[in-house]
């Protein structure tokens, strides 16, 4: 039966292109998730933030690239870099861009930066929020933490919770 769905032929010549392939894309999707949860979080505290500039700038951000195909934003990170050549060669980034892996790395970090942002902004939102502020401090000095910088910890401590919870 898997003889008639697998040309073997094929996969003897080809096999193990396609187990590098596979490594090159979990090693790609590692780093990329890794950097965008880095980039994720000062975004999704400026989407809470009580500035409006920055509330904009953050929520620019994240509709940009939430509302544009991935691949649209790696032809534009790929190609659009070797139309910069000059200005990135004398900023010294070219060696960053010229090569396909890096700006595969830079966009899908960008994209999914985006993404994890209104993932932690969602629960935070909700912890974090006007009537749940308050019962957060109360519940944190109710247990001896003092201040509000504790208070904010334990509640992006249950936010991250709620967040890996969806």
């Amino acid at each position: 039966m898997i003889g008639a769905l697998v040309d073997w032929p094929l996969l003897e010549v080809y096999g193990w292109r396609l187990v590098a392939g596979l490594q090159m894309t979990v090693t790609l999707v590692g780093i990329a998730c890794a950097l965008g949860f880095v980039l994720a979080y000062p975004i999704a505290r400026l989407r809470m933030s009580g500035s409006r500039l920055g509330r904009a700038v953050a929520g620019g951000y994240v509709t940009f690239f939430r509302g544009t195909p991935l691949l649209c934003q790696l032809y534009l990170v790929y190609y659009g870099a070797g139309e910069l050549r000059p200005i990135l060669t004398s900023v010294g980034v070219w060696w960053f861009f010229r090569d396909a892996f890096y700006c595969c790395v830079f966009a899908f970090t960008l994209c999914t930066a985006a993404y994890q942002a209104e993932i932690l902004r969602g629960p935070c939102w909700r912890c974090l929020g006007r009537k749940s502020r308050r019962g957060c401090r109360w519940g944190c000095h109710g247990i001896g933490w003092r201040g509000m910088w504790f208070g904010r910890r334990r509640c992006w401590w249950r936010c991250g919770r709620w967040a890996m919870s969806w």
